[in-house]
């Protein structure tokens, strides 16, 4: 392949590629094909892209023709080009782009210069046509001619097809990072292939809808009878289930949606920061790809920010995407991310590493603008320097508290055999009621920290941003029963987590939360530490809520009936799954409770960083601090830390020291 690359090269003024053309032939004759470049810009030919696995390459190389030399490829990309023939060279050739020929893969250099042209060869292919992993019983088992009758009705044999859509959704294509911009580019939908079946990738989708759909009417309706073409493949569909959930065509779907809505004159293109959200469950065999196997949705500023250099390492990369998302006024939502204490050898705690799979929803996303669902350091600006060969973070913030005491927020399922677990609302319960009892919950911050070095900065008052940013400033006036119901859910209620909306301070709403929150209403006298005042307190305020006439307060909502609402209670339930799982509940020593890190300790500190929306637990070794991860912390999620600054109140900006703290 060295001579015809030689032969071929891409110095030429603009963008230029190699395209594949496939000359026709019969099922038994050789491959036959010509390679030659082309441009991007002008004159561009009529092509198809041949997105595939690279992780399917077979060990067995079979020779195909290439400009007269005979060239030894793997096995499946030999199946591929015959597949395309067979498809699509009947009355003439077809030119194709397929990646492990048209570009020389030996050569750093040149992948330099074409992998940013993804972009302009996705979405300027005249079809993109997805090659799905072939084996030897797909044609039997898939029966992609007859998803169309799936989506339209369930006449059809079932079985081959469950079987055959389990092993399509297992297909390593859709975990890669490459996935989606391959899928989202193309203006027409694209074309998935296996064997010898096609189908648009719209009909593959809604099948995928519809099966989702299937899934979850066990869960709604408890009355739900598998339908009759089912019975006997129940076992096929659990499995399903769990492949859907693990392996989900999701990802590549929502984010082929937000770029062409991205491409709207009105819009702008795509958020490359939502794109890199989305894909944080996506793989790359080099994980430097699972940065720039996204550029193709990028604009010009991102592709800037985060030149493509396969000679560079990986933590620079990472580093050039730290930068990427905390530049302008954007805050510290990318350290939701962070590697923490993870045991990677000389990955840095407070930079993202791409193959953690994080077990627990991160209370920010990453390319959330400033305050929008936690405010805890308001409108301060993200400060921030890198030193010792950029491998250590410099920030400044204040240290609120120390962590005291732990408690996991999980037990074994009551059913040993299923081996699951559930949380122990019983137990949590008992672990912060202490904290608030007996009537209101009022923690203590610790006195400043003596460090080494401090910053003063200007804050600005109310009156010097926007005024929702200002909103819950008060945690030496909650009442306890309050403060843990706030806590339980993360002062969160929705299944959709890019809601902002938080929860209202009625105190029916309250005495809900209490109840079927913690299970009070089941186990109300199996704690003992319930005193007589909170309960008394509770139940008042409950009766008191319960006696308000419908519609009687405009702006107090009535929430009567709230108990017996199952689309409230699905609601609450996901939302403390989403708080607590994976997370331990904690203490501090001044008297704040709330959910961290499963790998915090008794001593870690609870931080508040200046142009962070949520608090963070850092550890400290030595002169420096590790990142162990974000948490929640009643109490400091809505910037009520800055009220022990009198100055806040007039609206005027005012001087405020923060600690240093140098993260590595």
């Amino acid at each position: 392949m060295d001579s015809l690359y030689d032969k071929l090269q891409l110095n030429g003024p603009g963008k230029q590629t190699r395209f594949l053309r496939i000359l026709q032939g019969g099922p038994d004759d050789e491959i036959s094909t010509e390679l030659y470049v082309g441009s991007l810009e002008e004159e561009i030919p009529d092509f198809k892209a041949i997105p595939y696995a690279w992780e399917s390459e077979g060990i067995t190389p079979k020779t195909i023709n290439i400009n007269a030399v005979y060239v030894r490829v793997p096995d499946n990309i030999h199946t591929i080009l015959q597949k395309i023939r067979s498809n699509f060279c009947t009355a003439s050739p077809t030119d194709i782009w397929i990646d492990s020929i048209c570009i020389n893969q030996k050569s750093i250099p040149e992948k330099n210069l074409q992998v940013p042209l993804m972009g302009d060869i996705y979405s300027k292919a005249s079809r993109v046509i997805v090659w799905l992993e072939n084996t030897e019983e797909s044609a039997d088992d898939f029966h992609l001619t007859n998803l169309r009758l799936l989506i339209k009705n369930i006449s059809m044999p079932m079985g081959p097809f469950i079987n055959g859509l389990s092993k399509t959704m297992q297909s390593k294509w859709f975990q890669r990072t490459w996935t989606l911009q391959e899928v989202s580019l193309p203006s027409r939908d694209p074309l998935v292939m296996r064997g010898n079946a096609l189908i648009d990738w719209d009909y593959l989708m809604r099948s995928c809808h519809n099966l989702k759909a299937l899934l979850m009417k066990p869960i709604l309706s408890p009355s739900f009878e598998v339908p009759e073409e089912l019975l006997g493949l129940e076992e096929n569909l659990k499995d399903l289930h769990d492949i859907y959930h693990q392996y989900s065509t999701e990802v590549a779907e929502e984010t082929r949606k937000a770029y062409q809505l991205g491409k709207c004159p009105k819009c702008g293109m795509g958020d490359l920061k939502q794109h890199i959200f989305l894909a944080r469950g996506q793989r790359a065999t080099d994980r430097r790809d699972r940065v720039w196997g996204l550029l193709g949705l990028a604009d010009n500023e991102a592709r800037r920010s985060l030149p493509v250099d396969y000679e560079r390492g990986e933590i620079d990369v990472f580093i050039d995407v730290f930068k990427y998302f905390t530049g302008g006024e954007a805050g510290f939502q990318i350290l939701s991310r962070a590697a923490g204490l993870k045991c990677i050898p000389n990955w840095p705690t407070w930079l993202v590493y791409p193959d953690i799979h994080q077990r627990c929803e991160t209370l920010v996303r990453g390319h959330y603008e400033r305050c929008r669902r936690y405010k805890a350091s308001l409108g301060l600006v993200a400060r921030y320097e890198l030193i010792g060969l950029n491998q250590s973070l410099v920030i400044y913030g204040i240290l609120v508290s120390e962590v005291a005491e732990l408690m996991e927020t999980l037990k074994t399922h009551y059913l040993p055999r299923l081996a699951l677990s559930e949380i122990d609302y019983g137990s949590i319960f008992n672990f912060f009621a202490p904290t608030c009892v007996p009537d209101f919950y009022n923690p203590k911050i610790l006195n400043p920290a003596e460090w080494e070095d401090k910053v003063n900065v200007y804050v600005g008052g109310p009156d010097s941003t926007s005024p929702n940013r200002y909103a819950y400033l008060d945690w030496h006036n909650k009442h306890c029963s309050e403060a843990l119901a706030r806590v339980i859910v993360g002062d969160h209620i929705s299944l959709d987590q890019d809601d902002t909306e938080h929860l209202p301070v009625s105190s029916e709403f309250i005495s809900t939360i209490l109840t079927m929150g913690y299970g009070l209403h089941r186990t109300r006298q199996k704690h003992p530490r319930v005193t007589d005042e909170t309960k008394s307190a509770t139940d008042g305020e409950a009766d008191k809520g319960s006696d308000c006439e419908p519609g009687s307060d405009p702006e107090v909502p009535d929430y009567s009936g709230l108990r017996r609402d199952l689309g409230f209670r699905f609601k609450l339930k996901r939302s403390i799954s989403r708080t607590m799982t994976h997370r331990l509940a904690f203490k501090t020593s001044g008297g704040f409770i709330g959910f961290g890190p499963d790998d915090m300790e008794p001593g870690d500190k609870v931080v508040l960083i200046a142009g962070a929306d949520v608090p963070f637990i850092l550890r400290r070794r030595g002169d420096h601090f590790a990142m162990v991860g974000e948490c929640y912390v009643q109490g400091l999620m809505h910037g009520e830390l800055f009220q022990q600054y009198p100055e806040f109140e007039s609206g005027k900006p005012f001087q405020m020291t923060l600690d240093r703290f140098v993260v590595y």
